[in-house]
């Protein structure tokens, strides 16, 4: 720290004369002494100080004392700023900032001195946040501007940001304030400046991976609202079956070109790969993602029969038969939340459940009672399936098969394709009750049953975002098929898709 100087006079025998900046503080003869002529010092406080704002002033004070520190007799005392462009000072010690930096400010009365140190240090007050949207496309980048200001509304300039994300999975900003969308969601990004802070909120769009014929046969990929629709596949042969990895980067499906094999690829079509190339002539197909992601199980004839198989979904290694049944008619394989198991339904028209790493025999749970389309619940408990031992009815049974199931919708029409939403509270499902196919939902025990959708034509295969809030599905309403949304009170029914190709079997891209 900046030593003070202050300097001390002997008696000078005359008057000092009055200048145009001048404090008086006393009436003496004589204001470079004490009362018996020996030396004065002068002293000034506060001995610092700091302002925060331009425009901000500080009092500053200055009075003579003698060797024993008691105050002196009348002194005439001048004011000056050392470096007036940070700061000014007045006739009577008040000290103006005009600029951030530091300026030595003196008092001076005949030959004693005294100086301070003046810093002036903007701090900020408020923060406002320059945005230009609240919703971004997966992939979009925005640039942020925080416009920083002092307690006096003066702005202040390259302000020290510190930025910042609730969720940087779903929206990642930068030193810089670069906004990065990554994945559907919401996120807020805030700017602080010494302490203070702005916030701004923002949705990012799931996106829904669809098949579309509009060009060839292949799988294309949206965001929520219909916007940024892109074709990801460009293949011989048509391709389907296309489910998002856990994560969300990649996608697997099946392309029906020669004896049909399993593919993943990148969520923009790149990184294209061959998990069960065509070195025989069984058909590979309706792949799906084990829940960490390192492994697809799909339906395959290579064995000669149908059954269900499993791949590493990186390539890597060979193709593992996990059912093995003569008989055959294995499908719909369903990993169970923990990647233990995989439950299935086969010719014999039940619900069977095997050993995810191939060790142990397929188990038949519901034992000559019927079952399809098996669901997991979201914690693995239970298990929902179709069944048309009476009717084609939605069934709840414990996914250990003990205990009786239980018939949830118990209606003389059609209930098939269970589907549970992320908290595992409700299930939906497409009902053929009023003459055509609606989506309809359900409390997780059957109670509640309410018609979504409620409109002319087939509504099919409904799928929940995974918030919960909303449900995708297609349907033929319009004379083609088309993707559409519900919210899940049945509110906000919206075409995505709007093309006169035939566009289905949305997918929702997972949040991390």
């Amino acid at each position: 720290m900046r030593q003070r100087v202050r300097t001390a006079v002997p008696f000078v025998g005359s008057i000092i004369p009055i200048l145009a900046s001048v404090l008086v503080l006393g009436c003496g003869e004589n204001a470079a002494t004490g009362p018996g002529g020996e030396p004065a010092t002068l002293v000034v406080t506060p001995d610092s100080a700091a302002l925060h704002a331009l425009g901000d002033s500080v009092r500053l004070a200055a009075a003579l004392r003698d060797a024993n520190g008691n105050e002196a007799g009348g002194a005439t005392v001048v004011w000056a700023s050392l470096d007036p462009a940070v700061a000014t000072v007045s006739p009577s010690g008040w000290v103006r900032a005009l600029e951030n930096g530091t300026a030595e400010v003196m008092a001076s009365a005949g030959g004693a001195a005294d100086t301070v140190a003046v810093t002036v240090a903007q701090a900020a007050a408020v923060v406002t946040l320059n945005h230009e949207a609240d919703t971004l496309a997966q992939g979009e980048t925005l640039q942020l501007g925080a416009a920083v200001t002092d307690s006096n509304g003066v702005e202040i300039t390259a302000p020290a940001v510190e930025w910042a994300s609730t969720a940087p999975a779903v929206a990642a900003v930068d030193t810089a304030g670069l906004v990065t969308a990554l994945r559907g969601g919401a996120a807020v990004v805030s700017a602080t400046v010494d302490g203070v802070s702005a916030e701004a909120a923002f949705a990012v769009l799931d996106h829904l991976a669809f098949f579309s014929d509009r060009d060839g046969s292949d799988i294309w990929v949206m965001n929520v609202d219909g916007s940024g629709q892109t074709s990801v596949t460009n293949l011989p042969g048509s391709v389907a079956g296309h489910v998002w990895s856990p994560d969300g980067t990649r996608i697997a499906f099946y392309n029906e070109a020669g004896d049909a094999d399993v593919y993943v690829m990148n969520a923009d079509g790149s990184g294209l790969t061959n998990l069960t190339p065509p070195d025989d002539a069984g058909v590979d197909f309706l792949p799906v993602w084990s829940p960490d992601g390192t492994k697809i199980a799909f339906r395959s004839t290579r064995g000669g029969d149908v059954d269900i198989w499993v791949v590493n979904a990186d390539g890597s290694g060979q193709p593992i038969d996990l059912t093995k049944n003569p008989g055959g008619g294995d499908e719909q394989p369903a990993w169970s939340p923990d990647g233990t198991k995989i439950a299935f339904h086969n010719a014999s028209g039940d619900i069977w459940v095997v050993d995810a790493d191939g060790g142990g025999q397929p188990t038949n749970l519901t034992n000559g009672l019927g079952g399809q389309d098996p669901a997991w619940s979201p914690d693995g408990t239970k298990l929902a399936f179709m069944s048309g031992r009476d009717n084609y009815d939605i069934w709840m049974m414990n996914a250990d098969g003990s205990g009786p199931p239980t018939n949830l919708t118990n209606d003389p029409a059609h209930d098939v394709d269970p589907a549970w939403s992320p908290d595992g509270t409700k299930i939906a499902f497409t009902s053929q009750r009023g003459g055509g196919y609606d989506i309809w939902v359900m409390n997780a025990d059957g109670t509640g049953q309410t018609n979504l959708t409620n409109a002319a034509g087939r509504d099919m295969e409904q799928v929940w975002s995974p918030d919960g809030t909303k449900l995708a599905f297609w349907t033929d309403r319009d004379g083609n098929y088309e993707v559409y949304i519900v919210n899940a009170d049945g509110s906000g029914q919206t075409n995505l898709t709007k093309n006169p190709a035939n566009d289905y079997d949305p997918v929702w891209r997972p949040r991390p």
